[in-house]
């Protein structure tokens, strides 16, 4: 039952609410989230965001800044968000939710079903956080695991017209969750491939980045197929459950990966700028 609704001025007073209500308070942006059945415990306090200004998208030649209140269709409307960013939003092909849910729960929320996360982590976004005491920047992945997680107030994705940044996903139909996601960031000198960024999201596997499949890569010519795979599934181990096995996602998160290699380096990816 619902005890509290909260409205601050300031995304700071936000954070202090937060952290005196405790476990049962939650922040309130789209709502996808809280009016989810899967959301358990019940919130008893909610902190609505809708009046800090959250929402505003500023694009400046060093990189794009994005409100975690952004809705994805209002990314995905904006002529000037990031291609990749724009496809990932588009991963969600239910336009309501697409209208509801907001860049900052998908990251917050720790959603395992978005396009968005592995793409912002492929471009090597970071999240202006506040908690109590103040701002704080962080990496995506770096919040994620965090146990102390502020409210995301801002993402900055760098701009690097060099950079090319591509994705993939696998769902069992056209208007299912994805059962992987993988995105791909690197930058390209003649043969050779730089800041190599690979991370995969899925269901059983959660956000995973590919640390020995980026060094191994990392100034090097663009490793044969067969390399590509085994780097790519190295350490990851997800757990099987209705939409696959273990194996059949090991094999998604493979070829998923390769795909993005190839389409990044080939200079089919989205230019990040």
């Amino acid at each position: 039952m619902l005890e509290g609704f909260h409205r601050p001025t300031t995304p700071r007073e936000a954070a202090q609410m937060k952290e005196r209500l405790g476990s049962v308070a939650f922040y309130l942006g789209g709502g996808t989230e809280l009016n989810s059945r899967e959301q358990w415990p019940p919130p008893r306090h909610l902190i609505d965001l809708a009046g800090l200004g959250a929402g505003a998208m500023e694009f400046r030649e060093e990189a794009w800044f994005l409100g975690s209140g952004c809705t994805l269709q209002a990314v995905l409307e904006s002529a000037g968000a990031p291609g990749f960013l724009r496809v990932g939003c588009g991963q969600q092909v239910n336009r309501n939710l697409r209208n509801a849910s907001t860049l900052g729960g998908r990251i917050a929320g720790r959603r395992v079903d978005s396009g968005v996360v592995p793409a912002l982590v492929a471009a090597d976004a970071l999240l202006e956080v506040v908690f109590p005491d103040g701002h704080r920047e962080m990496g995506i992945q770096q919040y994620r695991e965090s146990d102390r997680r502020g409210l995301i107030l801002k993402i900055r994705v760098p701009k690097d017209a060099s950079r090319r940044i591509a994705l993939r996903k696998v769902a069992r139909s056209c208007n299912d969750l994805p059962t992987v996601v993988a995105a791909v960031g690197l930058t390209r000198e003649g043969d050779r491939v730089g800041g190599v960024v690979a991370a995969v999201l899925g269901f059983g596997l959660g956000l995973t980045r590919l640390g020995e499949l980026e060094s191994c890569l990392e100034g090097r010519r663009l490793a044969s197929d067969e390399e590509i795979l085994r780097l790519a599934v190295s350490g990851v181990e997800p757990a099987s459950d209705f939409r696959g096995s273990s194996d059949y996602k090991r094999f998604l998160v493979g070829e998923l990966v390769r795909q993005c290699l190839h389409a990044a380096f080939e200079g089919k990816g989205r230019v990040a700028a």
